[in-house]
């Protein structure tokens, strides 16, 4: 834990809860000391989850906490493992015991089980909340019941949908390359996207197209076996797959981590190139964006695809439609209004009329050198709290509990 430099007299005290080595904490962290008169504290994911006193001995009831992606820390991903090994639902999906994630060795880009992260994930968010309720006044700029929803997929999606917000349409949650083909069958659908439930920046993403005749799938999962055993892991390339026993063995495998699958949307093209839009919306207002250009189905910049510019986009698509594309981003947001910021990715039609919310992201705000009203994401979110009552009652996320019962959401 590392308090921030700035006066004892701050008028606003932040504790974010992150990987003090992460460069997120640390631009966040910058925009505080812009700021000015701001107390920060760091606790670290590591000492919160051996103990959740690490966090709640340091709040108060002027703080406001900020709760930060736990990803890219190879401990805390052991961690969450661990506090998610007892926490099994069924059989169908890839499980570690506890031993084998003691035994771990980081391998960097492999695939470790998504639905046992996720369980260790949501009790850690659960032990947030309730280290906020026990501080009266105590507040979070992210709900972390929210938080939870915008990181379960299939959950979000419905969740989505249940607000209105418009969604690529869901065949279902396949459990085989069998099941995937008979909802695809059933449906008269040819192109779909396989998305696990509990993944992040394309990890384990697959755009299947298949006819009559043919088939093929691009993904930047790589199949590698190691002793014996099929391992998935992220790389930084975008495959194409297009023998029948390749895609049924990488479908498969995938689908182990628990999918669901969304009918492929087409994107629409600029300057040569297909595109989506990455949306921030703060304090219910739609802020910075940017162009995610790629000449495959996948648009994720650390893939390999570019930025393209922003003014000529909007130039080119119109004001009406423009401000089409905020609108769905501000409605995906107020789906979750007990979030300071929602990061939206939003897909265009080839029309430029409709859109459509691809996913929401509790995370998304990491977006380098894009300013909005000459302000950069985590300075804008900053002078939302000054403005607003921005941080929210994290206890109040509208009818969405953290237990068994998944849909609780959508009973009216």
């Amino acid at each position: 834990m590392s308090p921030s430099p700035n006066d004892s007299d701050a008028d606003l005290h932040l504790i974010v809860l992150g990987n003090p080595e992460n460069r997120r904490v640390q631009l966040f962290a910058d925009a505080v000391a812009r700021r000015g008169r701001a107390k920060m504290e760091t606790v670290a994911w590591l000492d919160f989850l051996q103990d959740a006193e690490a966090l709640k001995s340091r709040l108060r009831p002027d703080t406001v906490l900020r709760i930060e992606s736990p990803g890219e820390n190879f401990e805390v991903e052991r961690l969450l493992l661990l506090q998610g090994s007892e926490a099994r639902t069924d059989n169908d999906h890839e499980w570690m015991s506890r031993d084998a994630i003691k035994r771990l060795e980081f391998r960097r880009g492999r695939v470790l089980p998504m639905p046992q992260w996720f369980r260790g994930w949501e009790r850690a968010l659960q032990a947030v909340e309730a280290s906020l309720a026990a501080v009266p006044g105590c507040r979070a700029m992210n709900s972390p019941r929210e938080i939870a929803t915008m990181c379960d997929k299939a959950l979000c999606h419905r969740f989505l949908g249940y607000y209105d917000v418009p969604v690529p349409p869901l065949l279902g949650t396949p459990g085989s390359f069998a099941e995937l083909r008979a909802l695809m069958s059933g449906r008269n659908c040819h192109r779909i996207f396989l998305k696990p439930w509990y993944g992040s920046s394309a990890s384990g993403v697959v755009a299947l197209e298949m006819s009559a005749t043919a088939m093929q799938a691009f993904s930047s999962v790589e199949l590698v076996r190691e002793q014996g055993a099929l391992h998935l892991y992220n790389s930084l390339e975008i495959r194409r797959y297009s023998t029948t026993s390749e895609i049924v063995e990488l479908i498969d495998a995938v689908c182990r981590q628990r999918c669901i699958a969304e009918v492929w949307l087409p994107k629409a093209g600029f300057e040569g190139r297909r595109f989506d839009l990455r949306g921030l919306v703060i304090a219910g207002r739609a802020a910075h964006a940017v162009v995610r250009q790629s000449q495959g189905p996948m648009t994720n910049l650390h893939l390999g695809n570019q930025r393209g510019d922003l003014a000529r986009l909007r130039e080119h698509l119109g004001e009406a439609n423009w401000q089409r594309a905020t609108t769905a981003c501000e409605r995906a947001a107020a789906a979750f209004p007990n979030s300071l910021y929602v990061a939206v990715d939003l897909l265009v039609s080839p029309s430029f009329r409709r859109v459509a919310v691809a996913e929401v992201n509790a995370f998304g705000d990491l977006l380098p050198n894009v300013l909005h009203e000459g302000r950069d994401t985590y300075s804008a979110e900053l002078a939302a709290l000054d403005e607003s009552d921005g941080a929210t009652d994290s206890s109040k996320a509208p009818g969405f509990t953290m237990d068994d019962n998944r849909w609780r959401c959508f009973r009216k």
